[in-house]
């Protein structure tokens, strides 16, 4: 966690802005939720926000084209404008830079670069390489925590299979013992009838 702490405080320094986010898109494709938000401000993480698609229908429509969206300011720019009222208005944000996440051509999310304030900047080429590279990181460090989730259902399930496999193992031997006994008995009334009619 301390890593995070730096690694986030890190990146916001030298891009010069107070907030940076993971958003990823919920199995619908209608909403996207934060995983992890940072906010230079208070030095605090966060996270389980969610944007709806029907509330911001351009955003998503220009995130979908997969495209850096560089927003000096996020009140006129025509892919964040929608945000003005509600999410740019709460933490103050004013430029933002998103860069699509993908994993082999699908989108998983978004992550944002943000600047707060009242004082519009521009993201230079530079800082839009530096962001990409993130971005991938992101990307896998996504993708392995995704292996991880199948690797431990994979094992969970594999233990279950032992457990139902030991159970089902000790009921034939019970039904096997049953009806041996009652094999037993049977020969043994068998050979009572005999002895009586002898």
């Amino acid at each position: 966690l301390s890593f995070m702490y730096e690694f986030a405080s890190k990146v916001t320094d030298f891009l010069s802005i107070e907030r940076i986010n993971i958003w990823l898109l919920n199995k619908e494709r209608d909403a996207i939720f934060s995983i992890a938000e940072y906010d230079k401000r208070t030095y605090a993480f966060s996270h389980h926000s969610v944007v709806y698609q029907k509330d911001v229908p351009t955003y998503f429509q220009h995130l979908m084209e997969d495209k850096i969206i560089l927003a000096p300011n996020i009140h006129t720019h025509p892919a964040t404008f929608e945000f003005s009222n509600n999410y740019a208005k709460e933490y103050d944000v004013i430029s933002l830079m998103d860069i699509p996440l993908r994993l082999n051509g699908k989108l998983l999310g978004v992550m944002c670069f943000e600047k707060t304030g009242m004082i519009p900047r521009e993201f230079n080429e530079m800082e839009q390489i530096f962001a990409m590279a993130l971005s991938q990181l992101a990307v896998a460090y996504i993708e392995n925590n995704k292996r991880k989730q199948i690797q431990e259902k994979l094992q969970n399930a594999l233990k279950e299979k032992e457990l139902l496999i030991k159970e089902l193992n000790h009921r034939v031997k019970n039904n096997f013992s049953v009806l041996v006994s009652l094999l037993r008995l049977s020969k043994e009334n068998l050979q009572k009838e005999k002895e009586k009619i002898l």
